[in-house]
């Protein structure tokens, strides 16, 4: 009996410690992404940016009212996330760099992009939150006949011919 015992509490704190190692590696992990996305984008990204882009895409005179050159930390880039999602849409599809210009390596092509994703799941991350209040709505009469007829297959079932007509003033 005394054996189970100390099996049990042995088996209970291994347990518990290894919740307490999982919760301290998962915030270890958020906090190294982050950084590694913003000494990346000083060391890595922004010097790629500069060889490719920098040409086309800065100043007033900037092409597609990008420019790249403006953003020049992460908290600049945290600012205006919208020019990095089309900036993500011309890489991915390949638009950007265009076929004219200088051309950067494929791994250099894919350094970028994968960048951009990154930061772009990042940033989704961290403004995902509560929606607040989702507030439900009922189906109207016509709406429940065909939900239900989906759901069966059989097309005579009428079940809302026993209930109240709809309200015309959309009150739900």
């Amino acid at each position: 009996m005394l054996y189970l015992k100390k099996l049990k509490y042995k088996i209970h704190r291994t347990f518990l410690l290894a919740i307490v190692f999982c919760l301290i590696f998962r915030v270890g992990i958020e906090k190294v992404t982050a950084l590694g996305i913003e000494a990346d984008y000083t060391k890595k990204i922004r010097p790629l940016l500069s060889e490719f882009c920098f040409d086309c895409h800065m100043g007033e005179e900037a092409e597609a009212e990008v420019d790249l050159r403006s953003f020049k930390t992460i908290a600049d880039l945290r600012q205006d996330p919208k020019t990095w999602i089309k900036v993500e849409e011309m890489l991915s599809s390949r638009q950007m760099p265009p076929k004219k210009s200088d051309q950067p390596t494929d791994e250099q092509k894919e350094k970028l992009q994968l960048w951009v994703k990154s930061f772009l799941i990042e940033e989704a991350k961290k403004l995902a939150g509560d929606p607040g209040r989702v507030v439900l709505r009922r189906l109207n009469n016509y709406e429940y006949n065909q939900s239900v007829r989906d759901l069966t297959g059989i097309t005579s079932l009428n079940p809302t011919r026993e209930f109240p007509v709809d309200g015309a003033a959309g009150e739900g």
